[in-house]
């Protein structure tokens, strides 16, 4: 990103605001009981505990650790900063506190509101800017590094969130810190009003650069101006000259929304006689497993199943959940006794008829932002030989955690989940690692796509 004037100077830099706004806190006590219900929750809850004999002493040991960082007041943000590292020492990327914002519109409420003016992408511990979202938006063109955040370096400040996310891979913990990056910076620095930045300059150089907080009313604004290059989380084109079609999938959440792209997408492929597919789920963090059986019954006929084996931690918690929910999950679990592991071997599917199911030659794209379901669908597209992978590995791997639901806790309202069941699924023999691709490529420009459309002509 090319840096070209520096705003002018005489801002204040660094604003540590929170001491001008009244925000809400708790005493000892309070904090100490949320600790002890988190901690009751989350070793009753999560299958490591019976899976791994160590598991108890490390999180002990965590706990003890967060028991004595608790002040006689603290805010929820506070509050926040001990509590995520916590439930992050699980490594798991599914079992996490999630970023609180109820002081943050308290902020918004009786002050400007001001905050860091920029997206952020995040790679070994170094950040780009992505996304600017000042007024001058003549200010930035591409992503250059950000080397400090007044004066703060940008490595002491992966060193402060990185134990924030519990993700095992650290592809997918930093994509975890760029999201939610403007609000943890303010929550761990108290930056605000002004930010005075040194910047690796695309050729090399060092530019240091002066630039205002903006307002959520500006964020609102100027963000927009950005809607238009970023990926949509559906799209299909074909390319008439290769004669090749490109679907692209950046989530697997959204049931209803994949089956009104997919239909027509399809069917267009079917009319047009397109031999070949693209299928990119590069950066998709997954979603639900029904997405997936959704997109593979327009692949394939074939009978399968997601997962090799799932262990399912019985509790009351997850029983009581499940009741609640009126889940067919109940009847599965509710004569097994609490505080055993129910073990499920593979259960298998039958793809739904499609009118347009396609059968041509397909190829799958994945980086290390792949993750959860979409992981899992890379494993299953490898389990059944659909077609080769070309790209990265996986950030998802093939032993997980997963099947969240959320709760709060009871004093400082921070809301938090924790996965009640682990999964075993297809794609490889190592389970601590992702999905390998047939053809390795880093995800760098157009490398891995031009590299796909060679293996489908080879195909």
């Amino acid at each position: 990103m090319k840096l070209k004037i520096s705003l002018a100077l005489g801002l204040i830099w660094v604003s540590l605001g929170w001491g001008q706004v009244d925000y809400p806190s708790y005493v000892r006590a309070d904090l100490q009981q949320d600790l002890e219900f988190l901690s009751e929750k989350v070793t009753n809850i999560h299958p490591v505990f019976l899976l791994d004999p160590n598991a108890m002493t490390v999180w002990e040991n965590h706990l003890q650790e967060a028991q004595g960082k608790i002040k006689e007041r603290m805010t929820q943000n506070e509050f926040y900063l001990i509590v995520a590292p916590l439930l992050a020492s699980l490594q798991d990327g599914h079992t996490a506190v999630s970023c609180p914002y109820e002081q943050r519109l308290i902020y918004m409420k009786q002050n400007q509101g001001l905050s860091f003016p920029f997206s952020v992408e995040i790679r070994d511990g170094r950040i780009w800017a992505s996304e600017y979202y000042g007024d001058d938006e003549d200010l930035f063109e591409d992503g250059e590094e950000l080397m400090a955040i007044n004066g703060v370096k940008a490595g002491e400040i992966c060193t402060a969130l990185r134990p924030l996310m519990g993700a095992r891979r650290d592809s997918i913990a930093w994509g975890q810190v760029a999201t939610n990056f403007r609000s943890l910076l303010w929550m761990t620095y108290g930056f605000e009003e002004g930010y005075h930045l040194e910047v690796r300059e695309a050729a090399g150089g060092i530019k240091h650069l002066d630039v205002a907080g903006i307002d959520n009313g500006q964020y609102l604004k100027n963000r927009q101006r950005y809607q238009k290059s970023n990926s949509p989380r559906y799209d299909f084109k074909i390319d008439t000259n290769d004669r090749m079609a490109i679907m692209t999938l950046r989530t697997v959440a959204d049931l209803e929304g994949f089956n009104a792209f997919a239909e027509p997408a399809f069917k267009r492929l079917a009319d047009e006689a397109i031999a070949a597919l693209i299928v990119d789920i590069r950066d998709n963090s997954g979603g639900r497993s029904v997405v997936v059986d959704a997109l593979l019954s327009y692949l394939t006929d074939r009978a399968y199943s997601q997962y090799q084996q799932i262990d399912i931690r019985i509790s009351d918690a997850l029983l009581e959940h499940y009741r609640q929910q009126s889940s067919p999950q109940y009847d599965l679990i509710k004569d097994h006794p609490v505080g055993t592991l129910l073990s499920v071997g593979p259960q298998m599917t039958e793809p739904v008829e499609r009118d347009h199911r396609y059968e041509g030659r397909v190829v799958l794209l994945t980086n290390q932002r792949t993750f959860s379901g979409a992981a899992t669908l890379a494993g299953v597209f490898r389990h059944l030989k659909r077609g080769p992978i070309v790209g990265e590995e996986t950030g998802g791997t093939l032993e997980y955690y997963g099947d969240f639901w959320y709760m709060k806790l009871p004093h400082s309202g921070l809301q938090f989940h924790v996965s009640p069941k682990r999964f075993v699924q297809y794609g490889g023999s190592d389970l601590g690692r992702g999905v390998i691709p047939d053809y390795l490529v880093a995800d760098e420009g157009q490398a891995v796509m031009e590299e796909a459309k060679r293996v489908l002509n080879a195909m």
